[in-house]
Formats: C-alpha cells, structure tokens, sequence
C-alpha cells in the first residue's frame, strides 16, 4: 500500500510539474512575440529586424549573396494626425502595414522601423531588384483608398549591403536615399 501511495502521489507532482511547464512554456512565447512585434501594426520591430540582419548578413555572407534593405517614409504624415486625428492616423499605419505585407515574400523582414517609418529586409535581392520592388509598393500606396483620407503616398530609400557592412552604416545609406526622394519631391524612389 505504501509503495502505490507513492507511486500515486509521483505521479500526481509529475502532471502538476507538466502543467507548470506547459503553462511556462505558452508565456515565454509571449513574451517573444512581445519583444519582437510592433502592436499597432502586427509588424516586426526594430529588436527583431536587428537580429534578423545579423542572420541574414552571416548568410549572405557565406553563400555570397546580395542582401539590400528599403525604408519608407510615408509623406506627410503629421498632417494626417493634425487634421483627422491620432486614431485615423493608427489606421492610417495599420493599413500601410496590410499593403507590405502583401507587397513582399515571406522571407523578407518587414518591421516598423519608427513613427511613420518602415524597414523592410530583402535577403538574396540585388539593388536592381530592390529598386523595382519599392517602385512597385510605391504605386500600391499611392493608388490605395485609405479610410477616411483616401489617397497617400511613401517615399522610399533602397540600398543594398557592402561586405563586411554594419547595419547602421547601411541605414545610414538607405536613410540618405530616402531625403533624397523627400527633397526631390516625395512618392518616389531614391537609391544609397
């Protein structure tokens, strides 16, 4: 009787211990996509797009690849929250969101970078191809119904990395690209 008292109450701390564990398990992955998604628009932040430049920049590196980046900007944008306000211009970022994610393949890193800004990540992308791709995400933009507002548009910075580059250098090109559209008259793409 007492060895099957013990067996039982082994068994009992066992499941508990699994629940435990099940129950830890669920919240680490929380706390992952926490850490990783922006939450107004269900897209990477800025913490994941780094560590996923460090991945991709090993691979591009060993397979002797290209890896390019575009940031956008979408134009205008204070004016949006000044005139309608700062909810139409959450939907307004939810939106833009929803045309990336079905503007790019599921092997890019599509995060927003800040603000009105995004950065996408473009692993095994020359800056030929980089450049057609946010040429073409610039007309979806631009001929897109925005609720509330209708029309908007994005400017937009490619660039594409150098050997042996740190991702703030090549941010830093992309960044510059980008003034470049801004000061050249907005909705267009500019190349660093």
């Amino acid at each position: 009787d007492l060895n099957a008292e013990l067996e039982n109450l082994v068994q009992q701390r066992t499941e508990e211990l699994k629940a435990i564990n099940n129950e830890l398990t669920k919240e680490k992955l929380v706390l992952q996509q926490l850490s990783s998604i922006d939450s107004l628009t269900g897209l990477f932040n800025r913490l994941k797009l780094e560590e996923s430049f460090e991945y991709e920049q090993k691979q591009s590196k060993r397979y002797n690849t290209e890896l390019s980046v575009i940031l956008m900007d979408i134009d205008d944008f204070k004016s949006v929250n000044d005139r309608y306000g700062h909810n139409v211009g959450d939907k307004l970022l939810k939106e833009i969101a929803q045309v990336l994610k079905t503007s790019f393949r599921d092997v890019d890193v599509i995060s927003r970078w800040g603000g009105e800004e995004f950065l996408i990540l473009l692993p095994k992308t020359n800056l030929e191809d980089s450049k057609k791709i946010a040429e073409e995400v610039r007309k979806k933009i631009e001929l897109y119904p925005f609720t509330k507002i209708g029309n908007r548009t994005a400017s937009f910075g490619v660039a594409t990395h150098s050997k042996n580059e740190s991702l703030s250098s090549l941010l830093n090109r992309a960044d510059k690209a980008l003034y470049e559209a801004k000061e050249n008259g907005r909705n267009r793409v500019a190349v660093g």
